[in-house]
């Protein structure tokens, strides 16, 4: 187990190189999704307390999306893997194009 400050460190650097992306390139891990607005953002807000890029959007089905991101590709597929085998994101999570999101 690398443990949360390799982890940590992966997730700033996904922000960081995020921030230089176009927006056609960028990706988000889609963590969960919840039916109505309220209860997005509180499971938003719990999530918050261990990562700083929390961020929501409102699906085209109408539910809300709770996403980390957003980041380059190719980082995001390894941060992904990443949060999954420390069990830090639930194990159906997946990447979301922004293109989906709004």
């Amino acid at each position: 187990m690398r443990g949360i400050r390799g982890l940590m460190a992966l997730v700033l650097a996904g922000a960081v190189l995020a921030g230089a992306a176009r927006a056609q390139d960028r990706a988000w891990l889609q963590i969960e999704a919840q039916p109505t607005r309220g209860a997005a953002e509180e499971r938003a807000r719990a999530y918050s307390g261990a990562f700083g890029n929390v961020a929501g959007f409102r699906l085209p089905s109408g539910w809300y999306a709770i996403v980390l991101g957003p980041y380059d590709p190719a980082l995001a597929a390894r941060t992904l893997d990443e949060l999954k085998r420390e069990r830090l994101v639930p194990g159906d999570s997946f990447l979301a194009r922004e293109a989906g999101l709004r």
